[in-house]
């Protein structure tokens, strides 16, 4: 087996803390240490927002990490990454057609998800996408929608209605899913796995400068 986890809004591997949009990309960090401790070998797609981050780094003998040279090297909203969805496709498509056999791939948020959509779909790869934020909880109370939340709602939509599993972290996420998107099929598959943290195995992290990969195992009782 092979897992891809994508994520084009933020990389796996940034340190969390201020300034940055979100801390979604520490969920994706833990989910591959887990699954390497399985023995399943996982490649990460993302979209490289630094200058000073290579395009390809090899880490260990299950994992690996491609950065998409697509849009500003620089963190950026996500109303500004959705300008780079079509070259995103193509970028993620081509590391794709690298890697060889896929048996699953991972996104997290609608961006990362639709830029896998057609890949997926083409090649019959299971799709699992985590909520992450839903853009009609967002903005339902808002009268007028903005063009790049408009196109928000309706790539949602198709994608919720093509994954093989959606993950909410909670109940009440799952119900707000299924309450504001009536357009959705009856028999979507959402499971919900919360974001739950034993702090007899799990510790702050350490601060870096850089990355989580200079961040080794220190103060991890289980290692990487």
């Amino acid at each position: 087996m092979k897992v891809v986890i994508s994520s084009m809004i933020d990389d796996p591997f940034d340190p969390p803390g201020s300034g940055r949009y979100g801390g979604g990309h520490l969920f994706l960090f833990d989910l591959g240490r887990y699954l390497i401790r399985q023995g399943i070998p996982i490649v990460y797609i993302c979209r490289n927002n630094s200058p000073n981050k290579k395009h390809y780094e090899e880490l260990g003998s299950l994992c690996s990490i491609y950065r998409l040279n697509i849009g500003p090297a620089e963190e950026l909203p996500t109303n500004k990454i959705s300008n780079y969805i079509i070259e995103l496709v193509d970028g993620f498509n081509t590391i794709m057609t690298k890697l060889g056999e896929v048996n699953v791939i991972h996104t997290s948020y609608w961006i990362s998800g639709i830029v896998a959509h057609e890949y997926c779909k083409n090649n019959n790869i299971k799709h699992v996408n985590t909520i992450l934020s839903l853009g009609r909880l967002k903005h339902r109370d808002e009268n007028h929608l903005s063009d790049y939340e408009i196109l928000r709602d309706r790539l949602e939509i198709k994608l919720f209605n093509s994954v093989d599993v959606i993950i909410a972290i909670c109940q009440d996420e799952k119900n707000n899913l299924i309450k504001l998107y009536p357009e959705l099929k009856q028999d979507i598959n959402c499971q919900i796995i919360s974001n739950g943290i034993d702090e007899n195995i799990f510790y702050k992290r350490p601060e870096s400068s850089s990355n989580l990969i200079c961040r080794a195992t220190y103060r991890f009782k289980q290692g990487y």
